[in-house]
């Protein structure tokens, strides 16, 4: 037998800009946004993608693999949400998706991969006419690409959805239940009918914003992968620059590949900041937290300080052809435009390279100072 939910949206990738950013119908790099928020959207629970972002805490969101440059998941948003279960640290991991589903009056639960009630929970929650959120684990490990499940074929055993990629295609995409990393089922609340104003979006504002100074500071991670999350990452970043991005260290190939994920890496950071804009814009124009204006306008002109510094310095190419040719991040030096394959073929543009991460390492503790200050207010009250 098999079932499809039919007008499942696609999640096609548009690019990183601004246009992109503040389009709902349009997605970027942080996927799993998108997914979200086209998956709300089809069972009538419309939030936008600032909304979505600045709720789960993606806004606020940075990650590296604190174990070498292999990594695209830099700066991407939770693909993995219960990484932090390992960690002594007061996990933030369970505000992810809390408060967003939340906020729209959803239970959620995440199923991972192996799991046995995986595929009868996807598919019971497919005949109730919801569609599931995934992450995707294969073909290559941890690419934590999302993916929205829109039907499946229980003769094939297999899924049928919309996954993350660079243009349309007409059927739906088979997907094999065993290369998902995780899925979200969503059960909607019949009585819910308007998002939260007033008093209730006071509480999630504050709420989002205690949850990213969580974010923000960060936990470290002791499984074998080394995962890191928060300020610190920065420190690590520029320390495996200055020791791995030299040419002379790997061969042509693997060098080409390790600018390309930093790429990834740093495009994800800026959608990321940019995202954090957008959402404080979002609660000041709720006139919620009136109380702390000024505190929370310190807080967005910093980002934005954060994101004028990062386009100052770095220019993202972010197309098919300039990720091809190994030209997708060129690095304003001295005024000269290079492509940071060249930059880093000496000490000197390492170093400075190295350098930019610290000063958006300072950028970004200003800012952590400020989010505290704030929750820190309404805390006391």
């Amino acid at each position: 037998m098999k079932q499809i939910l039919e007008n499942v949206p696609h999640l096609i990738w548009n690019g990183h800009d601004e246009s992109v950013l503040r389009n709902d119908e349009l997605s970027d790099d942080l996927h799993i946004v998108s997914a979200i928020k086209f998956t709300l959207d089809y069972i009538n629970r419309p939030v936008s993608k600032t909304e979505v972002a600045g709720l789960t805490g993606a806004a606020f969101y940075m990650g590296w693999n604190a174990k070498h440059l292999f990594s695209g998941q830099g700066g991407s948003v939770f693909p993995f949400p219960y990484e932090q279960e390992t960690s002594s640290y007061d996990s933030p991991c369970c505000c992810y998706f809390n408060l967003l589903f939340q906020y729209t009056a959803i239970h959620h639960e995440i199923i991972r991969k192996g799991s046995r009630s995986l595929w009868d929970k996807i598919c019971s929650s497919i005949n109730n006419g919801v569609p599931a959120i995934a992450v995707e684990w294969d073909p290559a490990e941890r690419r934590g690409h999302s993916a929205i499940i829109s039907g499946f074929d229980s003769e094939e055993k297999e899924f049928l959805g919309r996954i993350y990629e660079g243009k349309k295609r007409e059927d739906y995409t088979q997907i094999t239940p065993q290369n998902l990393n995780y899925a979200i089922v969503l059960t909607p609340d019949e009585s819910w009918k308007n998002k939260p104003s007033g008093t209730a979006m006071r509480k999630f504002g504050i709420q989002s914003l205690a949850n990213a100074v969580k974010l923000l500071e960060g936990a470290s991670f002791s499984d074998e992968e080394k995962w890191q999350l928060g300020i610190g990452c920065y420190e690590t970043q520029a320390r495996l620059i200055l020791e791995r991005m030299n040419p002379n260290y790997v061969d042509g190939h693997t060098y080409f590949l390790l600018d390309h994920f930093l790429f990834w890496r740093m495009q994800v950071l800026l959608i990321c900041r940019s995202y954090a804009c957008e959402y404080l814009h979002f609660l000041l124009s709720q006139n919620v937290l009136d109380d702390q204006k000024s505190l929370l306008e310190a807080i967005m002109i910093e980002y934005e300080r954060f994101k004028d510094y990062f386009k100052s310095k770095l220019t993202i190419h972010a197309n098919l052809e300039s990720v091809t040719n190994g030209r997708p991040l060129i690095w304003n030096h001295n005024g000269n435009n290079i492509p940071t394959m060249q930059l880093f073929m000496s000490e000197e543009g390492r170093r400075e390279f190295a350098s930019f991460l610290h000063d958006l390492k300072q950028i970004e503790e200003k800012t952590l100072s400020l989010l505290r200050d704030l929750v820190n207010i309404y805390s006391s009250v």
